[in-house]
């Protein structure tokens, strides 16, 4: 009797080892496929390179890209080209830019022309007499350098002008220039002789001339009755070969039909820029009152490259079409076209009514 105790007792046990078996083992296939699924999990690697094909290690690393910004094009009178480096192209050398302060004033600068392809003419100075922040200057449109370009064949040149700055490159105004840089040539003199010896000859004889009554009446009446016919007497060089110094015209006409002289004033005229073809930044005058513009308002002027056009530059990309400017400056010619050099600009802010009315 009590063995057959302990055979049901042993049945029973082993009967609730088994469901607790059966019981934990879904649990643990549980945990040992979350164990495997784990991101990174050495099982995993496994899997991925036995699935994976084996790839080098002597690739490129890809690093990461910055954000595009846009930049506004600037092409101003060389149609977007920097001229410096046209400049090193041309001259197959690098040459320093100039860093002069806008407003600078350069005098008597001895140095050569460099005409690029493009019909763009640069001043570089003579690296002998170049004084510090001084360089490779881009020569601005002007009347006076129209004169320079018909005369000049390839010879040194002394310039003078003003310096304007344009996106931290300088670009040179002339008002005069010589040709050649020659010194004036002074007549010699005989060897033991100086300029304030007298000399023996007929001139000895000048004095006792004057001395004589009839020959000083004779100047008196002369210097009393000035000749009105005669054409005043011009001042002739000493050196008939030396050059001549061409210096600014005054108000010369420009050869288009609008008749807008170089010189002439603008004062706080309404206008807007515009692109014209080549993309340089361009001054319309608001033909509001013709009167006003006086014919102006047909003219398209092409802005000189300055500061004060970095400032409209940006009224223009921000307002665009609808920013209306007052502009100030002085007009200037080149080959039939018109320029502007602003002096002054004032922002016109729109008017009406507006949301609070």
């Amino acid at each position: 009797m009590n063995a057959l105790r302990s055979s049901v007792s042993i049945a029973a046990l082993l009967l609730a080892a088994n469901s607790t078996l059966a019981l934990a083992s879904p649990d643990d296939q549980t945990t040992s496929q979350t164990i495997s699924q784990t991101p990174g999990s050495p099982e995993q690697v496994q899997q991925a390179l036995a699935v994976l094909p084996r790839v080098g290690t002597n690739q490129e690393a890809v690093m990461p890209t910055l954000q595009a910004v846009s930049v506004a094009v600037q092409p101003g009178l060389t149609q977007g080209e920097d001229w410096l480096k046209v400049l090193n192209d041309t001259l197959e050398d690098t040459a320093e830019p100039s860093q002069l302060a806008e407003g600078a004033f350069v005098l008597a600068r001895p140095g050569t022309i460099v005409v690029t392809p493009s019909n763009l003419m640069i001043f570089v100075p003579d690296q002998a007499t170049r004084q510090p922040g001084e360089g490779p200057v881009l020569l601005m449109p002007c009347q006076t350098l129209e004169q320079l370009g018909s005369e000049w064949s390839g010879q040194p040149i002394e310039l003078s002008g003003e310096i304007f700055t344009y996106h931290n490159r300088n670009q040179l105004l002339i008002s005069a220039y010589r040709i050649g840089a020659l010194q004036p040539i002074e007549p010699e003199l005989p060897e033991n002789t100086s300029p304030d010896a007298p000399s023996d000859g007929p001139s000895s004889g000048s004095s006792s001339g004057e001395d004589d009554p009839a020959v000083r009446d004779l100047l008196n009446e002369l210097s009393m009755q000035p000749s009105p016919t005669r054409p005043p007497r011009q001042q002739l060089s000493t050196n008939p070969s030396a050059p001549k110094i061409g210096n600014r015209p005054q108000a010369v006409a420009s050869s288009t039909s609008a008749g807008v002289e170089e010189g002439t004033l603008i004062l706080r005229k309404p206008s807007r820029m515009i692109r014209n073809s080549s993309g340089a930044w361009t001054i319309v005058f608001d033909n509001d009152n013709a009167s006003s513009t006086r014919g102006m308002d047909t003219i398209d002027f092409i802005v000189q490259p300055c500061r004060m056009l970095m400032r409209m530059e940006q009224v223009a990309m921000e307002a665009g079409d609808a920013g209306q400017l007052l502009v100030s400056g002085r007009v200037y010619t080149y080959q039939g076209a018109h320029y502007i050099l602003p002096t002054l600009m004032q922002r016109v802010r729109p008017q009406g009514l507006n949301s609070l009315q």
